[in-house]
């Protein structure tokens, strides 16, 4: 059972950009009920991107089962009750990532495709190295670490798109797992008092990948991020008076 309220918020919910959602578990009764579910997506479904298109590469992966069920009854018929549910959700969906890496002419030193002058002299570098007109850097002059450094970056694979267009573009993996399950149960103490627990519990196991293939180039790596909600609560009704 919920409610969305998306304005006019009473005072106990205070300040909110979106909406306000309230959720109520139900409880259980004395008779046993219970329900399965289940939600599948497959790769083979699925149309490809715009930029996988644009760049003649093959559709990624995204594959997705969400799962669960619920059941609720008697522990004691008229007295003590319990319900439960549990989610399980998982996601294995190909990002298409674009970003700008060298093109194979600069890689050889030649940087006429930048806009803009070239200053041909330096004291860091020794005359002759530079060719300002010809926006040119002589190969024998350049250093060996940033030669080595420049092929960890993936070389461009999107056809035509030079150097200002996102020249490159990969289909990392991200895989989200998410297991989530809540508990409550119901006590009727007396026909004035009402008590009941509650417990939520959700992990997500979410691991993105890098936005470039090689994670020292791209300065990213695979991001494993782990995040776990738990949240308890319990209350007690009493009714005053006969």
């Amino acid at each position: 059972e919920f409610k969305v309220q998306t304005r006019t918020y009473s005072a106990e919910f205070g300040k909110s950009a979106g909406a306000v959602i309230n959720a109520s578990v139900k409880q259980g009764t004395n008779a046993f009920r219970g329900s399965l579910f289940g939600f599948f997506r497959d790769e083979s479904l699925n149309a490809n991107t715009w930029e996988n298109n644009r760049a003649g590469r093959p559709k990624g992966a995204f594959n997705q089962q969400i799962m669960g069920g619920t059941l609720g009854g008697p522990i004691a018929r008229g007295k003590l009750f319990f319900f439960g549910d549990y989610q399980a959700t998982r996601t294995e969906r190909a990002l298409s990532q674009t970003a700008t890496v060298p093109t194979a002419r600069m890689r050889a030193g030649d940087l006429s495709e930048l806009t803009g002058t070239m200053n041909g002299t330096s004291p860091f570098f020794p005359a002759g190295c530079v060719d300002a007109a010809a926006k040119r850097i002589v190969p024998s002059c350049i250093d060996p670490v940033a030669a080595r450094h420049i092929t960890l970056y993936p070389e461009a694979n999107v056809p035509g798109a030079g150097f200002f267009n996102n020249n490159f573009i990969t289909n990392g993996i991200l895989n989200s797992d998410i297991d989530q399950f809540d508990i409550r149960s119901d006590y009727n103490a007396g026909p004035s008092d009402q008590v009941f627990v509650r417990y939520s519990f959700q992990n997500t196991d979410r691991i993105e990948p890098p936005l470039l293939e090689d994670p020292v180039a791209s300065g990213d790596f695979a991001s494993n991020i782990l995040i776990r909600g738990q949240n308890a609560v319990g209350g007690w009704s009493h009714i005053f008076g006969s």
